[in-house]
């Protein structure tokens, strides 16, 4: 399995041409908030891309993160719409790769058919960052970041599914099904709490003020990028299988000092700011 392990490091830093090798600290490694929530429609517990270390705003994203701090009329539900309804989206293709896996689940082996590897393939949670509106208040965006980590979540705890598709069809007593099926059950408290998430949020944004949207170039903007990113590596980290639910937001502190320009839950990180490009943002976890 040693030389297994080493190819999964090798397509991790691979993936999305990655500035920067991912080894996560023992703290974002474990830094997870898995408390149970409301009761929604179970699925085999999805997985997520792997995380990415370095990650960039553009001038155009949505979400009203390209304004200068308009303010919009009523609630926050407009603002919110395009996020919720990528949400679901996102819900249902998670759904149906569950049911797709659980098909593949038999006796004696498990098989990871092509298309089952395909409907965890268009599973993407950052599809969801775009819609993020920056400047919300902390409450509004600590409910909009706990829907994102139960996405990424369950789809992270899928990443099995692609990588041992190679090896398929998989002896049940074998290393690799044992290992598929405990990282499918990490995102179970995911998704049995998504549906109650997702209309906390909605009640949340339709009782909220509208976002007054901060600038791209503010540190608001830059921040939504910082906790999505912290997410995904709570999830895909040290090689990690989904199970990380945020249910807090993480600190963060703007310090530039020691080359970095501060910190989110401890670990350093660097955010780069130019108008031509937007924000692009780092996780230093080596």
């Amino acid at each position: 399995m040693s030389t297994k392990r080493r190819t999964r490091w090798g397509r991790l830093t691979g993936f999305a041409a990655l500035l920067l090798t991912l080894i996560l600290p023992a703290t974002a490694c474990s830094a997870r908030d898995t408390s149970p929530g409301p009761t929604g429609p179970t699925s085999a517990s999805p997985a997520s891309p792997p995380p990415t270390p370095s990650v960039t705003r553009s001038p155009s994203a949505g979400g009203g993160q390209g304004g200068g701090g308009a303010t919009a009329t009523g609630t926050a539900t407009t603002q919110l719409a395009g996020f919720i309804s990528q949400a679901r989206v996102l819900d249902s293709r998670l759904r149906r790769a569950a049911t797709l896996i659980n098909g593949g689940v038999h006796k004696d082996v498990i098989v990871l058919a092509p298309a089952t590897v395909a409907a965890v393939d268009d599973i993407n949670p950052r599809t969801l960052v775009p819609h993020i509106p920056s400047g919300m208040s902390p409450s509004l965006q600590r409910a909009v970041m706990l829907v994102y980590s139960d996405v990424v979540s369950r789809r992270l705890a899928m990443r099995r599914v692609t990588e041992y598709a190679e090896y398929a069809p998989l002896p049940r007593e074998g290393t690799m099904a044992t290992e598929l099926v405990a990282s499918l059950g990490n995102g179970a408290p995911a998704a049995r709490r998504f549906n109650g998430d997702l209309a906390a949020l909605r009640h949340q944004a339709a009782t909220s003020a509208p976002v007054r949207v901060a600038p791209r170039s503010s540190r608001s903007t830059a921040e939504v990028l910082l906790r999505t990113l912290y997410i995904d590596m709570l999830n895909g980290g040290c090689d990690s299988s989904g199970g990380g639910v945020l249910t807090t937001l993480p600190p963060i502190v703007w310090t530039h000092a020691g080359g970095f320009d501060g910190t989110i839950n401890g670990i350093s990180f660097k955010a780069d700011y130019s108008a031509s490009t937007g924000w692009k943002v780092m996780i230093n976890a080596c």
